[in-house]
């Protein structure tokens, strides 16, 4: 709900979702078929819950985007690389720094599973974001930047490109984090280099305070 307009998309992308919170079965053995996460990692259906909620909340309100002080927001991200002979699907950790007196941004994500022709592997590697830009367009926005390289599988994978996010609903009670959670997506047309070959990218986080 005003949201960015393609997170549970890109969420069932990555977890062959027939539509947010409905997980299918692991991928088959063709390179061709389309990739999906190891269903043993309970991270995936906790992504799939968690881009449901925050997908179902209408944009935090202007003026109940802090604008001072700091907030750590925790939860997932995921990556597809849309590799036409062999794509590759990964899910890991997120940690999102928010600092509102500085209006910067950074973070890491880290800890990544993958799966590529119905095998599942871990890949190693951290891949940070920084030059945080909040309220870049509106009070309820920010981007930032991400970069970093994950190897698994045998892959090596150099991600390096540009995020869009919005801060997602909001709660009346002071006492509370006035923003229900963040959700953020790469830039349309961002690649990676998988293994040297510039290939598509969609990188999605979602978190929560």
């Amino acid at each position: 709900m005003n949201g960015l307009g393609k997170g549970c998309l890109v969420v069932s992308a990555l977890i062959a979702l027939a539509g947010c919170g409905e997980v299918s079965g692991a991928g088959g053995t063709d390179p061709s078929d389309p990739p999906t996460l190891d269903m043993s990692d309970p991270r995936v259906a906790e992504f799939a819950a968690m881009t449901d909620r925050l997908e179902d909340r209408f944009n935090t309100e202007f003026d109940r985007v802090p604008t001072n002080g700091t907030a750590t927001y925790t939860g997932f991200a995921g990556v597809l690389l849309n590799d036409p002979a062999r794509p590759v699907a990964l899910i890991g950790d997120a940690r999102i720094e928010m600092d509102f007196d500085a209006d910067d941004i950074t973070g890491e994500l880290t800890s990544f599973r993958g799966e590529q022709a119905g095998a599942v592997g871990d890949y190693a590697g951290t891949v940070l974001l920084s030059a945080g830009d909040i309220a870049a367009t509106r009070p309820n926005d920010f981007t930032f930047d991400y970069d970093g390289t994950l190897t698994g599988q045998g892959n090596t994978i150099v991600l390096d490109g540009n995020a869009d996010g919005v801060f997602k609903g909001t709660r009346l009670n002071p006492a509370n984090p006035p923003v229900y959670g963040i959700l953020a997506t790469s830039d349309p047309g961002d690649t990676a280099l998988l293994n040297g070959t510039p290939t598509d990218v969609t990188v999605s986080i979602s978190a929560e305070p």
